[in-house]
């Protein structure tokens, strides 16, 4: 489903004031239920907008007004895509042929992490070393993330990029949908030359 949004914010203010300072969080993110297509915010009165991304992944977008004025609007537009999410991991009812995977490899793959570089070592059944060699290509490639707790500065927490691999699922989307109709047109041409017994 394809969803467009606008949001409106407009202050009035009773008399002049010299100076403003606005942070917004308006732009929609991009996760496993919905990829942002487009966005466009538009300030008045005219000034330059920044962004930044916060703690928990938000584009945050702000301004500083720094002549006078008594009023402020914003209006910012966006088209989202939705799509399904993949059903939970607690709703497959298929038998596993392997035991139980342990929670925080559960919660890695659920909640987009954090898990411990450690932790996966240890649940992986490979060396540290050879752990930090797959997750370092893993962080080149962007499909993971890594912070370092403050707790121990020589350990990094690992966590899922989602907006990396809803991308991903886009592209395999498209790739499905290209051999799908290709196959279809196959077998309809099949079926013809048999009926037609050419």
């Amino acid at each position: 489903m394809f969803v467009e949004i606008e949001h409106t914010l407009s202050l009035a203010y009773d008399a002049y004031i010299r100076e403003s300072f606005l942070e917004l969080r308006m732009q929609p993110k991009t996760t496993g239920d919905q990829t942002l297509q487009s966005f466009v915010l538009a300030v008045g009165p005219p000034t330059k907008t920044s962004r930044y991304r916060d703690w928990n992944h938000n584009v945050v977008h702000h301004f500083t007004i720094v002549h006078f004025h008594d009023r402020i609007e914003v209006v910012a537009r966006s088209a989202v895509s939705t799509h399904p999410a993949a059903p939970a991991l607690a709703s497959v009812t298929d038998t596993r042929p392997y035991p139980e995977p342990p929670y925080p490899l559960l919660d890695f793959l659920a909640f987009d992490g954090p898990v411990r570089a450690s932790g996966l070592a240890e649940l992986a059944g490979v060396s540290r070393a050879a752990m930090s060699r797959h997750l370092r290509v893993l962080r080149a490639s962007g499909l993971v993330e890594a912070d370092t707790p403050e707790s121990d500065a020589r350990e990094r927490v690992y966590r899922l990029r989602a907006d990396e691999f809803v991308s991903l699922q886009a592209w395999l989307d498209q790739v499905q949908a290209f051999w799908a109709e290709q196959l279809g047109s196959f077998k309809l041409h099949a079926e013809r030359t048999r009926r037609d017994g050419t």
